[in-house]
């Protein structure tokens, strides 16, 4: 005994010295966060490769920060101010060095740019930098850029995709803060309510919290030194789940301990036999949990193996359960439980023993009861989600107010613009390579959906008329016409003048002498003769130019769209900066800048991407001259496609891994593959119904049409790793009178009733503290899952599961009378 209780003193030190190593070298999780929080894709995806092939034609191959600047002024930015602005737009062109900028897009480089980047009532501008990712977060480098533009007259906004990631950080990081202090409240509250003890929350908070900071702290440490998967949803998900489940743990635990203290009265052989038994069931379950957790290493997608950190924190949960709270249960023995002074095992639960008894004797009704209220709610279920990470993050924050801004005074695609790149071996100056790229321009402009597309032939959007062959041969139309209406001026001419010099002549040789007027008729008539040569060619020419005119003017109708770019335009001025602005220096890659109708989060400019997709790629393959290149397509709108088809991917994939692996822990555990089968139904059946009901919730009470993209996953996986902690709960009290017959699932039930129903108010409620957070893909997890807890807790444990063994038994009797 003496031994024992010096090894529970050395778990007691050796936790303490463990929460303050952890606590000391925990690193600063919010920039973590920014830094190794993000999204990501795998790089085989196109908006990846998209991003890629950018990076080495505008950055040298360097990752880089894209912002957008916004200057705006209801009542117009008035030229004072405008000079004021211009001024710190050339500060940042000639301090470019200072701030790192690689590459500037401002509106006042060209007219072109002046068109796209000014709003249509002259109140907002556009701007946009690209600086080198380096040491500093986005927000640092915003930072930077707004010391030297908040003196500026008019509202200055600084927005992009990784300014918009941080302030989600800075989000989560806020709801995080606001679950923790919820959920402490809670599990206080509810865990004097079920104990009627002061002492029992305080101890289980303790353990809890223990394995909480050790385990935050190893997951930083292997995210910050050996880029461990990590996401801004990691630290949200290991507090709800370690406090849900710790506290879950420590209720069976310290339940079962209050049993066997009123049943042997002696505190060590309590803590022995509360081990050997519930402790048991704690560690199967936990076991449990880790499967499903560990499973999601094998997803391709980092956000998604980000969440298997969790597993880590699970691990110290049950090596803290197991050496930490035996410490506090032989040093306070009954005083745990203070003020109750007489010990008490707990009574049965009577709303799980009705439910149960009844569902066994009568399995069909049950079973049609559960179907009945599961069907409709799996129904509900759309399947449709949402990729708008806009709606995660407040309207506080300026990089939201500026897209919004944008939204408002331009296209809403303006906010943030696809772009497709397209590489080649070859130069794409060619004759034939600019049509193809001018054939594609105009192709994507007839997209559903799309507004305008910027290229290297179309650097205003539209099409510069004296490029095309169609224009070319009008122009020439038009001096052929020209030149023959000076031809038929001049025949007219000379045939007026013929016949003037026929009268002039006739006149004069009246007046002169028969042989003098004879010879001077003979002279005149060799004139008119060759007057009449003269305008009888001339009408030849003036036919012919007609002919020609006609042959140019029917041509033009027929190359009114073909691009024929002459060489002294392609090696001039104006032409030059459309091939600097959309051409590297080799001219073997090319960019087309599309903007899009629909604001570029949204569903439905997901499905213009789609479609824009299709026509590129169905384009490319089709051009002879464009089809051994590398063409594709970037951009928020892209990668929210890309980000659709990885999380389908990844998350049939991880589900499928974690239902096998938490299969082969339950069959461990009930020795049978029908009871295996039929907690996995209710495992799923819960989940289905809950996201249906949940998306209703949405739609009803917070204005989400659709829920967001990665709640199906996380309710999946809550609901699922922790929701068959109650089939083992309930299975492992099972087995204990086995061999009694399937009738002990009812006593089961009895005995594990109260214990479950009050693990899944604390895990409901641990979840509900996710609400306050403001971020609504936690609060629609935590619906989902509180939503699937209540079937699992009321509907499928107590009323499902007996009614398949009452099945079981009506199915079996018939062989045993025979």
């Amino acid at each position: 005994m003496k031994n024992l209780k010096n090894m529970r003193t050395v778990a007691l030190i050796f936790w303490i010295i463990a929460v303050v190593v952890a606590v000391v070298a925990l690193p600063d999780l919010q920039k973590l966060g920014q830094e190794k929080g993000q999204v990501a894709l795998p790089a085989d995806f196109e908006s990846e490769k998209a991003a890629a092939i950018l990076n080495d034609m505008n950055n040298n191959g360097k990752s880089t920060y894209d912002f957008a600047i916004v200057f705006n002024d209801e009542k117009g930015i008035s030229k004072a101010d405008k000079k004021k602005m211009n001024e710190v737009l050339q500060y940042f062109e000639d301090n470019k060095k200072k701030y790192g900028i690689t590459d500037t897009l401002f509106y006042n480089d060209s007219k072109q740019t002046e068109e796209q980047l000014v709003s249509k009532d002259k109140t907002t501008i556009i701007n946009q930098l690209s600086i080198k990712k380096e040491l500093e977060s986005a927000t640092e480098v915003a930072d930077k850029l707004n010391a030297k533009l908040k003196d500026l007259p008019m509202k200055t906004y600084i927005t992009g995709s990784d300014v918009v990631m941080d302030d989600f950080a800075q989000t989560s990081q806020e709801g995080v803060q606001k679950t923790e202090i919820v959920a402490i409240i809670f599990i206080i509250i509810i865990l004097i309510i079920v104990f009627r003890s002061p002492v029992v929350p305080f101890v289980s908070l303790l353990s809890v919290g223990v394995s909480y900071i050790v385990s935050l702290s190893i997951i930083a440490q292997l995210v910050d030194a050996y880029n461990f998967p990590f996401s801004n949803f990691t630290q949200v998900f290991l507090v709800v789940i370690l406090f849900g489940i710790g506290t879950d743990y420590n209720i069976l635990l310290f339940t079962r301990f209050r049993e066997e203290l009123a049943a042997k009265g002696h505190v060590l052989h309590a803590i022995k036999e509360t081990y050997r038994t519930a402790g048991r069931t704690v560690l199967y379950s936990g076991i449990a949990v880790l499967f499903g957790l560990v499973a999601l290493f094998f997803a391709e997608f980092s956000f998604y193996r980000a969440t298997g950190g969790v597993a880590i924190g699970v691990l110290v949960l049950l090596l803290v359960l197991f050496t930490l709270n035996p410490f506090f249960m032989g040093l306070l023995g009954m005083k745990l439980f203070w003020p109750v002074k007489n010990v008490k095992s707990h009574a049965d639960n009577k709303l799980w023993g009705f439910l149960a008894s009844q569902s066994f004797a009568r399995p069909f009704v049950a079973l049609a009861i559960v179907a009945i209220i599961a069907v409709p709610s799996i129904l509900m279920y759309s399947g449709k989600l949402n990729f708008n990470d806009l709606t995660e993050i407040s309207d506080k924050y300026e990089s939201k107010q500026a897209i919004n801004l944008i939204s408002d005074k331009f296209p809403a695609g303006m906010s943030s613009p696809t772009t497709l790149v397209i590489k080649s071996d070859e130069k794409l100056t060619s004759a034939e390579a600019l049509q193809e790229i001018d054939r594609l321009t105009a192709r994507l402009k007839e997209v559903d959906g799309v507004d305008k597309v910027y290229s290297v032939t179309r650097p205003e959007a539209k099409k510069i008329k004296e490029l095309y062959l169609g224009d070319q041969l009008d122009t020439v139309t038009d001096s052929l016409d020209e030149m023959e209406k000076g031809t038929n001026k001049v025949r007219i001419g000379l045939e007026d003048a013929a016949s003037q010099s026929a009268a002039a002549t006739e006149q004069t040789a009246a007046m002169l002498p028969p042989q003098a007027a004879q010879q001077m008729a003979t002279q005149a008539e060799a004139q008119a003769q060759g007057l009449k040569q003269a305008t009888g060619g001339l009408k030849q020419v003036e036919d012919g130019l007609k002919q020609t005119q006609d042959y140019t003017s029917e041509a033009a109708k027929g190359n009114a769209n073909v691009l024929n770019v002459p060489d002294d335009v392609l090696t001039g001025k104006d032409f030059k900066q459309s091939l600097d602005t959309y051409m590297n220096d080799d001219q073997n890659t090319t960019t087309m800048r599309i903007i899009l109708k629909e604001n570029p989060y949204t569903a439905e400019a997901m499905d213009v991407m789609k479609e824009t997709q299709s026509v590129v790629h169905s384009f490319v393959e089709g051009s002879s001259t464009l089809h051994d290149t590398d063409a594709y397509l970037g951009g928020k709108t892209m990668s929210n496609v890309d980000l659709q088809q990885m999380s389908d991917s990844d998350f049939k994939r991880s589900i499928i891994i974690i239902l096998i692996g938490i299969s082969l822990m339950l069959l461990f555990i009930t020795r049978s593959l029908a009871q295996t089968a039929t907690i996995l139904v209710a495992l799923v059946v819960a989940s289905f119904a809950s996201l249906g009901i949940t998306e209703w919730i949405a739609a009803t009470f917070l204005g989400e049409e659709t829920l967001s993209w990665n709640v199906p996953f996380f309710t999946y996986i809550m609901l699922i790793t922790l929701g068959v902690d109650y089939s083992i709960f309930l299975m492992m009290r099972y087995r204990e009178g086995e061999n009694l017959g399937l009738e002990m699932i009812v006593e089961a039930c009895k005995k594990m009733g109260g214990v479950i129903l009050s693990a899944a108010v604390i895990l409901g409620g641990t979840f509900a503290a996710l609400i306050p957070s403001g971020i609504n893909t936690l609060i629609q997890v935590a619906v989902a899952v509180m939503i699937g807890l209540v079937f699992l807790a009321v509907l499928l444990m107590p009323v499902f599961i007996p009614s398949t063994f009452g099945l079981s038994k009506k199915m079996n009797e018939p062989k045993k009378k025979a």
